[in-house]
């Protein structure tokens, strides 16, 4: 039972039975008690204010995180070294542990549709893709600090160009880090003077690439069609092997690093020699930036050698 519940049957039930026989029965301590009355009392500080409002929207987006998760991930999306212990002390006197065990909350609207489409959101049988036609996406978890820490990498990938067109790593994987690697993708597609609009976008099914806020970025603002893997890793082959090349070439020098943005220093040059250096069978030998210079001088009509057939 958490302090929340304890507090919570005491009023409930010290009119009937009295103060000390609740908080015997419920194992509270009566300076618990007092602390918890005096703290309900008083109005939350600015500070704790804005930590309740970050927590909130956490809480939305992942309803079952506890405390841990809901630290680190507030602190990500921060950069401030909150303590833990405030928190703990935010969520137990808002009552925001005991909101999200209550019950199991309906389906959102976006949830809603992902169900009704269960079975069809697989958007690429049957088609074919050219270059800035399609994107693989997904993430993938680095170990580093001789395995004592972990990092996330977020990643787009473009298989017919065998091209990672944007990628991002962080500490955790969650919305802020795939939309700081599309943020690359968006970079990538600029350079190359190449619109978003009608790009296919296929990604798992992680809460993150099913959220109000991904889906409104691509959507809305960029214009894309999304596409769902609904059998995971199977559906989604191009980016899974692209993970296992780069664990595979480099991953001892991630195990290696000391820091995260040692962790990023390995994964940019690997991607760096992976677009400038690197010749792919798939392409008939040749390499990925030469092959998107050269689409992009004689256009998409002649180089409908490199298109990708999907299955």
């Amino acid at each position: 039972m958490t302090r929340s519940e304890q507090i919570a049957l005491t009023e409930t039930w010290q009119g009937t039975h009295g103060l000390n026989r609740c908080l015997r029965v419920v194992g509270l301590a009566k300076s618990s008690w007092y602390a918890s009355q005096q703290s309900q009392g008083e109005a939350l500080s600015a500070a704790d204010q804005w930590l309740k409002h970050q927590l909130v929207e956490i809480i939305g987006e992942s309803p079952f995180y506890g405390w841990r998760k809901l630290t680190a991930e507030v602190r990500e999306r921060t950069g401030q070294a909150i303590n833990h212990k405030r928190v703990r002390r935010v969520l137990a006197d808002q009552q925001l542990q005991l909101q999200r065990r209550v019950s199991t909350p309906p389906p959102s609207p976006v949830e809603e549709i992902f169900q009704a489409h269960h079975g069809a959101l697989n958007r690429l049988a049957g088609r074919t893709f050219g270059l800035f036609a399609l994107l693989s996406g997904d993430f993938t978890q680095l170990t580093y600090y001789q395995g004592h820490r972990k990092a996330w990498l977020a990643g787009w990938y473009d298989p017919a160009g065998c091209l990672p067109a944007g990628w991002a790593v962080g500490h955790s994987a969650n919305t802020a880090l795939a939309l700081q690697a599309w943020h690359g993708v968006r970079d990538w597609y600029a350079r190359w003077e190449h619109s978003l609009k009608g790009t296919v976008v296929h990604t798992d099914l992680d809460p993150v690439f099913r959220s109000y806020r991904w889906l409104h970025t691509l959507l809305c603002q960029d214009l894309v069609e999304v596409s769902y893997s609904e059998r995971g890793a199977k559906d989604n082959p191009w980016i899974e092997s692209l993970w296992s090349r780069l664990k595979a070439e480099v991953g001892q020098l991630v195990f290696d690093s000391d820091s995260l943005s040692e962790v990023t220093t390995v994964v940019n040059d690997y991607f760096d020699q992976y677009i400038y250096q690197r010749r792919h069978q798939s392409l008939q030998y040749q390499i990925p930036i030469n092959v998107l210079m050269n689409h992009t001088k004689k256009g998409e009509a002649e180089t409908q050698e490199l298109v990708q057939v999907v299955l």
